[in-house]
């Protein structure tokens, strides 16, 4: 009995059982030996084989960020990148300075004759070849003057009215309200136009 005691203690010393793990590895692996070994070599090259293909890519790309930094016959990218700031600055102070011109040309046009307009008729009944006339005259306001001459045989009168938002203060004409109508619908396609 005292024996079996004995043996059991030995069986289940540590040191026992991994020397019987390892016999058995070693029955297994043995027979495969080379076959093992070769493999291993293999992974072993082509992670080599990697390694040294992702060091050429990243030092190419290391040495592209070098040059784009230092600069070599180029300027730097602090350099490009100041040289496009500052003439980012000069442009926004060129659109500034048309912005402004374009606001005074605006309100300068709006005191200019936009869309004259003219109609010639005949005054009299006896008269021919349409000699007399009514001519608008206005401005982006609707602010002008409205001409008239009536030519007869023996005399020729002209008269100005003045035009105000439109309208004026003294009677007009049938031929001197249709030129103010076409003086004002051509203003208002005008300002459709510019406001595209």
């Amino acid at each position: 009995m005292g024996r079996r005691c004995a043996r059991r203690r030995i069986d289940m010393l540590p040191g026992k059982q991994s020397l019987e793990v390892i016999s058995l590895l070693e029955a297994l692996v043995t027979p495969y030996a080379t076959e093992i070994i070769a493999g291993l070599a293999a992974f072993a090259l082509l992670a080599f084989l990697l390694l040294l293909i992702l060091h050429w890519r990243l030092s190419r790309k290391v040495q592209r960020l070098h040059l784009l930094l230092r600069g070599a016959d180029h300027p730097t990218l602090q350099e490009t990148l100041e040289a496009y700031h500052n003439f980012l600055v000069q442009v926004d102070a060129r659109l500034e300075e048309m912005m402004t011109r374009q606001k005074a040309a605006e309100q300068a046009l709006q005191s200019c004759v936009r869309t004259p307009s003219l109609l010639r008729f005949n005054a009299f009944p006896d008269m021919g070849s349409d000699l007399s006339f009514a001519l608008a005259l206005l401005d982006g306001r609707a602010d002008g003057v409205v001409l008239s001459s009536l030519y007869g045989r023996s005399e020729s009168r002209t008269y100005a009215k003045p035009v105000r938002k439109g309208a004026s203060s003294y009677h007009l004409t049938e031929e001197e309200k249709t030129v103010i109508a076409q003086a004002l619908g051509g203003a208002a396609k005008d300002n459709v136009r510019g406001a595209k």
